[in-house]
Order: C-alpha cells, then structure tokens, then sequence
C-alpha cells in the first residue's frame, strides 16, 4: 500500500473546501476520509454537508478531473472564479469471459446474499459486483430471472468456460 493521495477540491457556490483521502485497497483507490471546512469563519451548517454531492467529488478525483479558474473584470477588480473541469474517463476494458464465469459460479452457490458473495471474492464494492453480476448475466453466463428474487443458474457456457481454464487450454 503506498502513500495516502489527498485531492482537494473548493466548492464556490457552498463556500466549502472539501478535501478526500485515498488509499489502495485491494489494487483500486478507494476514498478513506472526507475532510469538510468552511471558507472564511462561518461555521457548518448541516445544510451544507446535504448539499455535499460525495459521489460526484469521489468519481471526479478518480477520473482526474483538473481545477480551472475563470477570470472576470467588474467594477475595476478582477474576480476568480474555481471549477472543476473533468477528465474524460477512460471506456472499461471488455470483461474477461473467465471473470464471468467465475462470478456466474460463485453467484450460484447462493446463499441469502450471493452478491455479497462475489463482492468478497472479487475485492469488489457491492454495486461494483452486482454490475459484474448483470454483465454476466447479460453475457449469458447465468440465467435470467425474475425481478427482486434472487437466482439464476451457471450456464453451459459458463460449465464450458471453467473446465476449459482448468484444463489449461486458452
């Protein structure tokens, strides 16, 4: 694990700085701890922090995104203005078939909660294996279900996949 990487980011319309820590855990950055101060001397409200909009911040550290400053004259002062502009994000590399086939078999082997299950086996969060769960799924590892019930089966393909990894062929 390497050093702490902390991204700040001033949030004009709130009045905000709000500065997030990353560590790596499991090969990917995750977000460790939030810091939130004030600008100037006013204090924090609890309005402000249900404005914070987290998941925006956190997805815009991740991509990369560049702090830019706008710059307008009024009234013989000149004004800046801080935004975040963001990075284009890199496109997700095409899922392994042996990947799915592993989520498919892991997935089946239930229990109440099998994308938990696949969410410990892969170091995923659980939105992340549940996407994982559907990409399989929709790839035709696993069978379909019916909406809100827990299920779905390994199919032949996904059999056909598994042996052919353990057999040591491609």
């Amino acid at each position: 694990m390497g050093e702490p990487r902390r991204q700040r980011f001033y949030l004009h319309e709130e009045g905000l700085y709000v500065t997030l820590t990353f560590e790596e855990v499991g090969g990917r950055p995750e977000c460790v701890a939030v810091e939130v101060r004030p600008y100037g001397k006013r204090p924090i409200r609890t309005a402000d922090l249900r404005t914070l909009r987290l998941q925006e911040l956190i997805e815009r550290a991740l991509t990369g995104s560049v702090l830019s400053f706008d710059f307008a004259k009024r009234g013989g002062r000149t004004w800046i203005k801080p935004r975040l502009v963001p990075v284009k994000r890199r496109s997700r590399e095409p899922d392994d078939p042996l990947r799915l086939a592993r989520a498919a078999a892991i997935y089946e082997q239930g229990g109440r909660k099998p994308v938990d299950r696949v969410a410990h086996a892969f170091q995923l969060s659980h939105s992340g294996a549940a996407k994982l769960v559907g990409r399989a799924r929709q790839a035709g590892y696993l069978t379909k279900t019916t909406k809100r019930v827990v299920g779905g089966r390994r199919t032949a393909k996904a059999r056909r996949v598994l042996a052919q990894s353990k057999e040591g062929k491609p």
